[in-house]
């Protein structure tokens, strides 16, 4: 890496300047190195939004959205400055590194950024007031012996405006969320098997793309990655060899899921939703809104602290 940096220094492709005086390489994300590992937050960055939007003087809120609730695509009176409404959105997106909490009531707002209603922003502006309570709060990345873990699931034909299947995932490194996402299938799933195979399939594309960045470092993991799945049937699919043609139109997930776990290269393993703490609050976090309650005494599972 550092032949690299010297290489482009000396053929003249970057024109280096000294660091100005108080300033970070990466201002707006704050790294505290502490014993047990190091803890990474958005503090000032938030704290410039509110003020750009000015909610600085705004009453926090407990929770990102309103409980049981889901954003409709034609809900009020279409909002008059939509340009506004993106680049709130656009910031909000930036921070989902920092805020797994908030991923789901974020990935509600892209989804009208087109063509945004007033609903959608009292939404954006309830997200805002969320981050203005917990301005504070980050990601602990913790020391340990190197494993991945990830937690899959997916709400079959949740989605009011168009029958979609809601994804929503999270991945460990030993005892941190290193990369998540709560986001729309592509496609229409016409059962909930084909819909959690289908996110099967996303979450081992992560997955690979995850252990060849290892690669590129030579860090090796002491055990093939495990993905935890409460569908039976997706889990049977993955190993089993015969093919049902009920199934057919899944041919290309099917066997990229099916590679992975032949060579060893990934194990799917079933959980009971019921008796998982940290599934059950993968579902509510990234698939559902929830009571304030619920929503705070799931957030230290995801590392999201103070």
């Amino acid at each position: 890496m550092r032949e690299e940096i010297e290489a482009l220094h000396a053929q003249g492709t970057w024109d280096l300047f000294p660091l100005p005086a108080h300033k970070n390489p990466v201002d707006w994300l704050q790294i505290s190195y502490q014993a047990t590992g190091l803890f990474v937050s958005h503090t000032k960055y938030i704290k410039e939004l509110l003020d750009k939007v000015d909610l600085q003087d705004s009453k926090p809120y407990a929770t990102p959205c309103l409980p049981y609730h889901r954003l409709l695509k034609d809900d009020g009176k279409p909002y008059s400055h939509p340009e506004q409404y993106r680049s709130i959105v656009r910031a909000l997106q930036y921070l989902i590194f920092t805020r797994p909490g908030i991923t789901f009531s974020v990935n509600q707002a892209c989804q009208f950024i087109h063509n945004p209603m007033e609903s959608h922003v009292m939404a954006v502006k309830r997200i805002l007031r969320y981050l203005k309570g917990t301005i504070d709060f980050g990601i602990h990345f913790q020391h340990g012996l190197l494993n991945l873990q990830t937690y899959s699931d997916d709400d079959w034909a949740v989605d009011p405006n168009d029958r979609r299947s809601v994804l929503g995932c999270i991945v460990y490194l030993v005892s941190s969320p290193i990369s998540w996402a709560s986001k729309k299938q592509h496609t229409i799933s016409r059962s909930s098997t084909e819909a959690e195979y289908r996110a099967l399939a996303i979450v081992t594309a992560e997955l690979a793309w995850i252990r060849q960045l290892f690669c590129d470092y030579h860090v090796s993991l002491h055990i093939p990655p495990l993905i935890h799945c409460d569908n039976i049937y997706a889990i049977s699919l993955s190993s089993n060899p015969i093919f049902h043609s009920i199934m057919k139109h899944l041919e290309i997930d099917y066997h990229f899921v099916r590679e992975q776990v032949i060579r060893g290269d990934l194990l799917v393993n079933m959980y009971l939703l019921q008796t998982s703490l940290l599934t059950f609050s993968l579902r509510r976090v990234f698939l559902l809104s929830v009571p304030a309650t619920l929503f705070q005494s799931y957030a230290w599972l995801l590392q999201a602290c103070d």
